[in-house]
């Protein structure tokens, strides 16, 4: 569980992205014959968990063959308004409201510099399943997501983006 922290090392709170991308699979291996090959670990999600498998896959390509994001995008921020509970929580993650925290070169926030990292310096590229519904309230951010994948030459991450009837609810994901 990331609770509210969008997968972050929040300002005011947990380190959720360290505990998810580093902490969590090594106390798992830990207890569980699983491999540490990439080739035999895959990470998904749906929600700010999409946008969370997006962030932590990417900023960590050495460790996963693909990516999973359903009704998310790399970064769930458009179409979602800015409501006092949203700053409020954008503090409380970032320390900031500023949305700019998302494009910040270096941090694991900017997603879309993390991929094309990966294509800079050659590093391995996970594949990328994307899905979203028609009627979801974070289709905007999905779309901005394609668009940046699509618009990548040779589809160099193997990406698959799906749309299809439905809205942000257990009956999509299912």
């Amino acid at each position: 569980n990331a609770h509210l922290s969008s997968y972050a090392d929040m300002a005011h709170g947990g380190k959720y992205y360290t505990y998810i991308s580093q902490e969590l699979p090594e106390k798992m291996r830990a207890m569980f014959p699983l491999s540490d090959k990439r080739e035999d670990n895959f990470i998904a999600g749906l929600s700010m968990g999409g946008a969370g498998c997006m962030k932590i896959g990417l900023n960590n390509p050495q460790n996963y063959a693909a990516i999973g994001c359903l009704s998310a995008g790399a970064v769930n921020r458009g179409g979602i308004a800015m409501t006092p509970e949203r700053r409020a929580r954008m503090i409380m993650t970032y320390g900031t409201e500023d949305i700019s925290i998302f494009t910040r070169k270096g941090t694991p926030e900017d997603v879309f510099g993390a991929a094309q990292r990966i294509l800079d310096e050659d590093l391995p590229r996970p594949r990328i399943f994307h899905s979203v519904g028609t009627e979801d309230f974070v289709l905007p951010s999905a779309r901005e997501t394609r668009d940046f994948f699509q618009g990548l030459a040779g589809n160099p991450f193997d990406y698959t983006y799906e749309e299809h009837p439905g809205a942000h609810t257990w009956e999509y994901w299912d």
